[in-house]
């Protein structure tokens, strides 16, 4: 591959949400072409980008900051810094290097620079700089976040860009997090950058209660990581970290984002629904139930009068059960009553007659929300 000998045009494909703006001096001599990565050597002097390593990529060369006319920022025969280039932060199309090229499943990665206006999969072992983030793939060439850090795109340095604080980055960061799935061995999780660990469908919560514990790994104040549940078993998925202990619970599908200070905590949280697993419940005179998700218990034809004592079990606070009696009703009434403290009768279904109960726990009790019997 050779440098451009011409301004290029370099698509752009993103939405500003950070300071897309720099100024960088140029090295004597140096000439850089509108379109082209804009780079800075170890002295903070721009350089036409090479494979090579100790590179600091910035973003887009846009124009002369000099307001000198032309299609291209020369320096030729002037002193270091003599000129400057304004140089374009965000999302820009670059070559992609046929012989180490990225693919779809890079998206989120880091790439390397080949030359001023082509990116490869990897650092050519040990020969080119980090130049930015994968952010899409298409038959044309490859979208690359350029400019993200005022750094070499090493994790350990994003808090050192002076452009705008680590919290603040990390609303960017997220848009390049590569999702990873919890497996059965993960019950404590590090991160030295922003991570998104999902439980997916394929590891359903049936057996127990399952508890995540985040450890502070290399993160500094700010970072952010996602953690998402998408399957659909019927135990909760515990967040805890290590001094505070439990942060939130998704009892269903759902994401928590938390965010580093001097530990992890909650910044948001996406309504998580407990499934409704649908049981039967067994033909006898009385029941004791612990709910450890949300339950729809179907009541059969029973064979004498019934008590469903409820117990708290795992249940959090706004857990629901559905009681309903819809086939074949005996003569026999079901009494749905709390075990969990006051021990009242909740609810009510008469003899021979569909009816439902609703129950919700408060945190420490089962209380009625709705209960009612067919009048036919």
């Amino acid at each position: 591959m050779t440098a451009l000998s011409a301004a290029a045009y370099s698509p752009q494909r993103d939405s500003v949400v950070e300071p897309n703006f720099t100024v960088v001096p140029v090295l004597s001599g140096a000439v850089l072409q509108i379109g082209s990565l804009a780079a800075t050597n170890s002295a903070g002097y721009a350089v036409v980008p090479t494979a090579t390593t100790g590179l600091r990529f910035h973003g887009v060369v846009f124009n002369n900051a000099n307001a000198v006319p032309g299609i291209s920022v020369d320096n030729t025969g002037g002193t270091n810094g003599a000129i400057s280039a304004n140089v374009h932060r965000g999302i820009y199309k670059m070559d992609n290097y046929a012989s180490d090229a990225v693919a779809v499943s890079d998206v989120g990665n880091v790439v390397y620079c080949v030359d001023d206006h082509t990116i490869s999969k990897t650092d050519g072992g040990g020969s080119e700089s980090a130049c930015g983030t994968l952010f899409d793939v298409d038959s044309t060439g490859a979208w690359v976040w350029v400019g993200k850090y005022n750094t070499t795109y090493a994790n350990a340095t994003r808090s050192t860009d002076g452009s705008m604080p680590a919290a603040d980055k990390t609303r960017l960061d997220r848009l390049h997090w590569a999702a990873s799935n919890l497996t059965d061995a993960d019950a404590s999780i590090a991160i030295s950058s922003g991570t998104w660990r999902r439980l997916p469908t394929t590891v359903p919560l049936n057996t127990a209660d399952r508890t995540l514990t985040v450890v502070s790994g290399g993160a500094v104040s700010g970072d952010q990581m996602v953690i998402e549940r998408l399957d659909l078993g019927s135990y909760r998925l515990i967040v805890s970290n290590s001094s505070a202990g439990q942060l939130s619970v998704l009892p269903g599908p759902g994401q928590i984002t938390l965010q580093m200070g001097t530990d992890w905590e909650v910044k948001s949280r996406s309504k998580g629904e407990r499934r409704g697993n649908s049981v039967t419940a067994l033909s006898s005179s009385a029941q004791s139930l612990a709910i450890s998700g949300g339950t729809w218990i179907k009541i059969p034809a029973l064979s004498a009068n019934t008590t469903f004592t409820v117990v708290s079990g795992g249940a959090v606070s706004g857990d629901e059960i559905l009681f309903t009696r819809q086939v074949s009703p005996s003569a026999h009434t079901v009494a749905i009553s709390s075990g969990s403290g006051s021990g009242n009768t909740l609810c009510t279904l008469v003899a021979s007659k569909t009816g439902f109960a609703r129950i919700r726990f408060d945190g420490l009790d089962w209380e009625l929300v709705d209960c009612g019997n067919a009048t036919g």
